[in-house]
């Protein structure tokens, strides 16, 4: 399920001021190579002016051993000196003047589902609620956002995140678990089809895009 167009149509006709720049948070998922295509993913954004600033979301501590922590992205900002001292130059600036914001916050580390944020940690659902759009990456994101249930996979995005809604946002996955919703009547079955473990391989990935429906 690929809804990029849809979100690239959203964020496209945002409005924005050189008062108030749109704001967009990539919670990030995994250190080394991931971590630098996220910070070439913001350099776009703003180069590109569909963002004015870019928050990333790190965790405090990994729950995984790749999982990005704040010194892995202060580490991979180093570490472009290397390699592309522009890049790493254009980086720095961006941090230096603003437009680059890193943050943590140990909700990210504990084990509740995201449904739990607006209860369990109310400043940081309050802060995502500020960005025009969250960018969600890799698996145990996506599994926190649908509970890590088993939900039918046709199960609608709004029922599956249980009411998980600070503002508009997407999801960036590889399949690597059980749990998918939000997919078009009949999409899984032609996947089970192809592939008895789609679910799980990670041959197959999801874009998805939601937003909250009018009450």
């Amino acid at each position: 399920m690929d809804q990029t167009d849809e979100i690239w149509d959203y964020i496209s006709k945002l409005p924005t001021t050189s008062s108030q720049p749109l704001r967009i948070d990539i919670v990030c998922d995994n250190a080394g190579l991931e971590l630098n295509t996220d910070l070439v993913f913001g350099t776009v954004l703003l180069e590109t002016k569909l963002a004015g600033v870019i928050h990333y979301h790190v965790m405090q501590l990994p729950c995984y051993v790749s999982d990005a922590t704040i010194s892995d992205f202060y580490h991979a900002i180093q570490l472009a000196k290397q390699h592309n001292p522009q890049i790493s130059a254009k980086w720095e600036e961006y941090l230096h003047n603003g437009q680059f914001i890193v943050k943590s916050d140990g909700f990210w580390s504990l084990p509740w589902d995201f449904d739990h944020m607006a209860q369990r940690a109310p400043e940081l659902y309050r802060d995502l609620g500020t960005a025009s759009l969250i960018i969600f990456k890799g698996d145990l994101n996506y599994r926190k956002l649908d509970g890590d249930l088993q939900w039918p996979p046709a199960t609608p995005m709004q029922r599956g995140v249980q009411g998980f809604a600070p503002a508009a946002w997407c999801v960036l996955r590889a399949l690597k678990g059980d749990t998918v919703v939000g997919l078009p009547k009949g999409r899984a079955e032609e996947m089970q089809a192809q592939d008895d473990n789609w679910m799980t391989s990670g041959n197959f990935a999801v874009v998805q895009f939601f937003r909250q429906k009018p009450a």
